[in-house]
Formats: C-alpha cells, structure tokens, sequence
C-alpha cells in the first residue's frame, strides 16, 4: 500500500500554512508516506506571493515552497509532487500534472473564467480535483461536474457534514 498526502500547503506559499516546506518532509516521511503533493494557494488564491512582482517573479516565489520540498525530499528519499490549488472565489480546485513551466507560459491565466482555465489545463494534462466542495459556513457553493477529474471527499479541515456531502456528490458524478 502507498501512502501520499495530496493536498499540503506550506508557510512559504500559502498564508493558512504555518509549516514550512521543509519541515513537512521530514513530517510525512517519519509517519511513513511515500510522498506528498504540495499544493499551495495559487495567486488567485490565499498565496504569500506579492502580487506587485512581474508574472516570472511572482511564480518563482509561487513555486518556493514546492521547489525546497522537492530538494528536502531528495535527501530523504521522500517523493514531491507538484501542484496548485486554483481558486475562484470559495471553489477550490487542486491541479495536478502541471508544471512551473506551464505556469511561466500562461500568463494570461488569471484572466481566463474557471471553465477556460479547467478546460485548457486538462487539455495540456492536468488532473482536477474539486477540493472540499461544500466547506463549512460557505454561502455559495460552485461546482464544475463536468470539469473535473475527481473530488476531495476528505478534508481534515472540514467537519464531517461537509466531508459527507463532497462523498455523495463524487459518488452522484461516478468520480473518484
């Protein structure tokens, strides 16, 4: 059996994280995993990323916190993936398959809808996973079911209600 965290946000990337990339690894890899997916807010999102920067600087700092997971990782034979988690508004999207590359070369990204964004993003490979769809105390819920690859149906963030829900919901979409 493997075991990956698939959603981790670091002190580097996201304001709501208070522990640094580096930190994780060691974390994750005395519990036992295999590896981790950072992914932290993208600058649509709840990101550290000063937002003044030029689109490169901004996503040079955007990919810190992975980039010092990734050499931590190394030394201690833990995997690192890369990821982001695009917002809009309250909807969360974790992004999978997509690089800083990627990134570097779709500037014009944040002026993209969600749909535009899901529906290039996995035309160039991504996987999609609505994270946490039905948080706690959230007014409107936006769902994309026919933009997306599979849903978090665990969030040790959420109460179990919302967990409950994000369950049936993937189970209705026949998603993972």
């Amino acid at each position: 059996m493997y075991l990956y965290e698939t959603h981790c946000h670091t002190a580097e990337g996201s304001k709501c994280a208070t522990t640094k990339a580096a930190d994780y690894v060691k974390f994750f890899k005395d519990l036992g995993y295999q590896g981790i997916f950072i992914t932290d807010h993208f600058l649509n999102g709840n990101t550290t990323v000063n937002l003044t920067l030029g689109w490169e600087e901004q996503i040079s700092e955007f990919c810190k916190g992975y980039e010092i997971a990734k050499a931590e990782g190394e030394k201690v034979g833990l995997d690192v993936f890369f990821g982001f988690e695009y917002s809009y508004g309250w909807c969360h999207l974790l992004t999978y398959g997509l690089d800083k590359e990627w990134l570097l070369n779709h500037p014009q990204m944040m002026k993209w809808s969600p749909v535009e964004f899901l529906n290039i993003a996995r035309k160039d490979g991504a996987t999609i996973v609505h994270a946490h769809p039905f948080r706690d105390k959230i007014d409107l819920v936006r769902l994309f079911p026919d933009h997306i690859d599979a849903v978090e149906v665990f969030n040790a963030s959420q109460p179990e209600e919302a967990n409950r829900r994000a369950l049936y919901y993937a189970q209705m979409l026949n998603l993972p």
